[in-house]
């Protein structure tokens, strides 16, 4: 290589990290609008959750901060903040989730959560805080998606300000960000550095890109079985259209085994619980399933994304390849056209909302279209267990940013050179103001979090600590029984103690649970105590009833607590925790009043 390459190809490495700085700098900025009301408040105790309902009317904005909206919240910050612990201290039990006991392998009951809380591991590290991780994986997964958009749309088209453009598309959309009560329903971004690398490999046949492309995958798997199935049949044109492109010439054949190896692996941990519980259970199956109308696609619709995306997408598909992927050899643009009309067909089960609604009100129904998504449930096991695979359409939003950034490289490299720079910020400040509409230029966000105060009162952390002080440790039976949304602000705690509970807040309850809930409404018969003590249970935590209400439970408990098989061991007005003791009989010397 003579001085004036080695001068070139640093000089091209030096712009290239110019311009990631600045998308990064633009995308750090993107994220202060839909996250400023909750950034006033302490991560470590606050949440965000449903963006505002009515914007502009202050009536509807919360004054105070009260609880969410729904149990799912504290669901899915017990799933990431445990998930992080879990594989900080003892990953190998990554399924044996503490709650749903004595259930096995309790966490395929629900969303695994896995790459979230692999994300949030990091967070959990420094502040031992459930609620601070679930903050930072949702900001982190956020400014991912952006980052990976710019990354593979700036690398085709050789043009990093459309790159830009894109990641505001996609990273900050509301289609993407606007449910975050569920964020991993829409964790993508693992599929677009999936895309990245693995086009970089069957061009370049590298090792890295092997790698890179099999930990994508993996933390695409681990994610959610949503954007998992949508990213499945996202690949297969793209799949198609890098074998027609490059062939298989470049993949040799050590990364390539070693790449499949491990999203084979990672496949088989994740997934098998959830056939084990199948075939012994039979409970992850559903009766009915929601998918979403085509007209969800159009204005108003609630996968609409604005109009600038599908603007930029049809300049791509009518403009010549030349002038948009100056940085990729082959013309990956209809392939993406065709992901996203498959993925659609998966989401709207052909057109299976128009038929049930003509169905439901007697009109004649419309030319039934092939429903994608129920052919593949007949051969492959699990997709009768997702609720909503009108969840699916995020894979679509994906190909469309894609197209979009395209679109933008194409504009750009149409004009004159020295307009070049001019146009470029036009269209990044368009995407930013089209997608964030920011209050500092009088407009009002389309997704502006509503903080709420999830952590739980300094008593109830206190009181489960000072079980530990005094060696109290093993499975709790929470008495009354809670199970479904009930048990969701009990069940979560655990984030927090990391003891097994029978507290089941799960999407597919197990068997076990009717069998916990009649021995808890025997309790603390004797018997019944013997028979929790039998199934793992070490203490049985009294929940009283609330100010004015009479507990059948308190006075029960106490006389049992004398005697029997049951030892005080910590109460307050909230709680009252008691040992099962191993033998049957025994004299109490311990203080009631303590």
């Amino acid at each position: 290589m003579t001085a004036l390459d080695t001068h070139t190809a640093g000089s091209k490495r030096g712009r290239s990290v110019l311009w990631f700085a600045a998308a990064l700098v633009v995308f750090c900025i993107s994220l202060v609008t839909p996250f400023s009301e909750v950034w006033r408040y302490d991560v470590r105790e606050t949440i965000p959750t449903f963006p505002r309902e009515e914007p502009g009317d202050d009536s509807a904005w919360p004054k105070r901060l009260k609880g969410p909206r729904t149990t799912d919240q504290y669901f899915v910050t017990w799933g990431v903040g445990r998930n992080a612990y879990t594989l900080l201290t003892r990953p190998t039990r990554l399924f044996d989730s503490e709650q749903c006991y004595p259930a096995s392998n309790a966490l395929a009951l629900g969303e695994p959560m896995i790459t979230l809380g692999i994300v949030g591991m990091p967070a959990y590290f420094v502040t031992r805080n459930p609620v601070a991780t679930y903050n930072f994986a949702i900001v982190f997964i956020t400014l991912l998606a952006a980052v990976a958009m710019y990354v593979l749309v700036a690398e085709w088209t050789a043009i990093p300000a459309a790159g830009i453009v894109a990641g505001i598309l996609y990273g900050f959309n509301a289609v993407k960000i606007g449910n975050v009560v569920h964020p991993y329903v829409d964790d993508t971004a693992w599929t677009v550095l999936a895309l990245l690398l693995a086009r970089r490999f069957f061009a370049h046949g590298r090792w890295r890109d092997a790698i890179g492309a099999a930990i994508a995958c993996s933390l695409q798997i681990g994610a959610s079985f949503y954007p998992f199935v949508a990213a499945v049949v996202f690949a297969v044109p793209i799949l198609g259209w890098l074998i027609v492109r490059y062939g298989i010439r470049n993949l040799r054949v050590a990364p390539t085994l070693v790449a499949l190896g491990t999203i084979g692996f990672t496949a088989v941990v994740v997934f098998l619980p959830y056939l084990e519980w199948r075939s012994s259970a039979d409970v992850l199956r559903r009766e009915f399933q929601w998918f979403i109308g085509w007209d969800a696609y159009l204005p108003k619709g609630i996968m609409f994304p604005g109009w600038v995306l599908p603007v930029l997408v049809l300049v791509s598909l009518v403009l010549p390849r030349k002038r948009m992927l100056g940085g990729l050899e082959g013309d990956p643009r209809w392939a993406l056209v065709i992901a996203a009309v498959l993925v659609a067909l998966m989401a709207t089960g052909g057109n299976w909302n128009a038929r049930f609604a003509a169905a439901f009100s007697g009109v004649p129904p419309p030319i039934k279209l092939p429903n994608l998504y129920e052919l593949l449930a007949i051969v492959i096991p699990g997709l009768d267990s997702v609720r909503v695979p009108g969840a699916l359409s995020a894979g679509v939003h994906v190909a469309l940013s894609i197209l979009a950034g395209l679109g933008a490289a194409a504009l750009i490299a149409m004009v004159p050179t020295r307009l070049r720079t001019s146009l470029a910020i036009a269209l990044i400040l368009i995407a930013y103001v089209e997608t964030l509409r920011p209050r500092v230029i009088g407009l009002e966000p389309r997704v502006i979090y509503r903080p709420v105060l999830l952590k739980p009162a300094d008593s109830v952390l206190e009181f489960f600590q000072t079980l530990a002080e005094k060696g109290n440790s093993g499975p709790l039976l929470e008495v009354p029984y809670k199970t479904g949304v009930l048990a969701g602000p009990t069940g979560w705690l655990s984030a927090y103690h990391h003891r097994h509970t029978s507290a089941c807040h799960a999407t597919f309850p197990p068997p076990v649970v009717s069998e916990v809930r009649k021995l808890s409404e025997q309790i603390p018969d004797q018997d019944a105590i013997r028979a929790a003590r039998e199934m793992g249970f070490t203490t049985i935590l009294l929940r009283h009833a609330p100010k004015g209400l009479v507990s059948p439970y308190g006075q029960r408990f106490e006389e049992a607590s004398h005697g029997g098989l049951l030892r005080r061991i910590h109460g307050d007005a909230l709680m009252t925790a008691y040992a099962i003791e191993p033998g049957d009989s025994r004299e109490s010397t311990d203080n009631p009043g303590q």
